[in-house]
């Protein structure tokens, strides 16, 4: 990565960034900036290839330095948003810096996923120390019983402990005459009306002092706070932390349909919310088994018999409309044809039903063998899938249910080369469990930025930071 003023690469010619007032997902992945004269002329983003330019006018809000990387490496490397990684290390000696982290991935280590990204955010906040930043650390969590979040000083001895560097705790807006490479643990941010209203002033009180604000708290990415949004404002350059920096390239990587066949294999319910994200993915997908509630809401629009307590109102249109969206692909649609089912008036006794073949009485709960063996035929030959949403209809034990089965087929393909993308709290633990480091497996546990990003909804939480635009030639 090169700054302007140091440019020698013939690739690239001098450019700013430039932040809009907003920008919407994955539209701004490919608007690359040229700066000329602020007083005079707009922005022009001009993207040069194969002897073909294009031009888009855009006036400015604010500029900044903007930091680049050659062509070859766009594909595999770029990001819509400026990253602490892609920042000149110089420049952060002696800065003050505001880092914004989850509490709820510091203190949930239970599996290889969250491990994995605890260590990314610690990573972050000891890059920046090592780098003799002043750290600010903001974040809220609920004062319980849990001895590590009892207390502001708890959390900072607890961070400390995570760090091996002393975490000091600090009033918010207080001026900390510090050395170089100190740690401070602001105020609980869930003590501050003004954190959940985004509010101008709590967001000026929190960036006071502060000049480069580092987000590295991306399951909060879809939401309006002070904490992720307001404060960047005030801040000269917002920067994704580590962490926020690999799960959005991940998400990022999700919609890219450049190495098919992609199959999406789809549980959970609550279609009425998803029908959006859902119709996009019929979109783009090659292949679609629903499991979870939602199959029977397709096998429904699909004229078949289902149990109508596991039917949603009103969502007929917006079933039809997917299904219509597929067939117009070609695009296939599997659900499956067994399920595993519960005694309604013995839960602990269960049976295995053909889709059409339940009997009165019982109740489907999970996905049958037979609806396993279809998925691992028909991804054989994947080269991505997406897993989003769990296969059971309730809560059953994790080494019983099916997902800890589909886990295991997921993982056979990815030894085989396929790319693995699992979404939400079970199909993540589900794949933890068998997978610990595999390149191939890419876990998005927080599905709620997931979904608002699949239906084309701006995520504050990215659009508040720093954007990169580049000149390609």
């Amino acid at each position: 990565m090169h700054t302007a003023t140091t440019l020698r690469d013939p690739y690239i010619i001098h450019a700013v960034s430039v932040q809009p007032d907003s920008l919407k997902l994955p539209s701004c992945l490919f608007s690359k900036s040229f700066y000329k004269n602020r007083n005079s002329l707009p922005i022009g983003c001009f993207h040069y290839s194969s002897k073909h330019i294009s031009l888009l006018m855009q006036p400015p809000r604010y500029t900044s330095t903007c930091y680049f990387q050659k062509e070859n490496s766009l594909k595999e490397t770029s990001l819509p948003v400026q990253t602490l990684s892609g920042f000149p290390i110089e420049k952060l000696n002696g800065e003050v810096v505001l880092v914004r982290i989850d509490t709820n991935l510091v203190l949930n280590t239970s599996n290889s996923y969250d491990k994995s990204s605890l260590e990314r955010a610690i990573s972050t906040i000891k890059y920046l120390y090592s780098a003799k930043a002043r750290v600010l650390i903001a974040t809220r969590w609920a004062e319980s019983e849990d001895p590590r979040t009892s207390c502001q000083k708890s959390l900072s001895d607890y961070l400390s402990s995570l760090l091996q560097l002393r975490v000091t705790p600090l009033q918010l807006g207080t001026k900390q005459e510090a050395e170089e490479g100190s740690i401070f643990l602001l105020e609980n941010l869930a003590n501050f009306s003004g954190e959940l209203a985004n509010c101008p002033r709590f967001s000026k009180k929190l960036a006071h002092c502060v000049t480069i604000f580092v987000d590295d708290a991306f399951s909060l990415s879809h939401r309006m706070l002070a904490s992720t949004v307001g404060v960047a404002g005030f801040c000269h350059v917002s920067l994704a932390g580590f962490n926020f920096e690999k799960e959005l390239s991940d998400l990022l990587q999700l919609v890219d349909t450049t190495t098919p066949p992609y199959f999406a294999i789809i549980g959970g319910d609550n279609f009425s919310k998803k029908a959006p994200a859902l119709q996009l993915i019929a979109s783009k997908c090659d292949g679609l088994f629903f499991i979870g509630k939602l199959a029977f809401q397709i096998m429904k629009g699909l004229n078949l018999s289902v149990p109508h307590h596991f039917l949603e109102k009103n969502v007929t249109s917006e079933v039809k409309k997917l299904i219509q969206i597929a067939q117009d692909r070609e695009v296939p649609i599997f659900f499956p044809t067994d399920f595993v089912c519960a005694k309604n008036t013995d839960h602990e006794l269960s049976e295995i039903f053909g889709s059409d073949e339940i009997l009165a009485g019982w109740t489907p709960v999970d996905i049958g063998p037979k609806s396993l063996e279809k998925i691992s035929s028909v991804i054989s030959s994947c080269k991505k899938i997406l897993w989003i949403g769990p296969p059971s209809l309730r809560l059953l034990k994790e080494d019983t249910s099916g997902a800890s089965h589909l886990a295991a087929i997921l993982h056979k393909s990815s030894n085989n080369g396929c790319e693995i993308f699992s979404a939400g709290n079970i199909p993540c633990n589900a794949m933890g469990q068998i997978s610990r480091s595999s390149s191939q497996i890419k876990l998005l546990k927080n599905t709620t930025v997931l979904w608002e990003f699949l239906k084309g909804r701006t995520l504050p939480g990215i659009a508040a930071l720093d954007k990169v635009y580049m000149i390609l030639c």
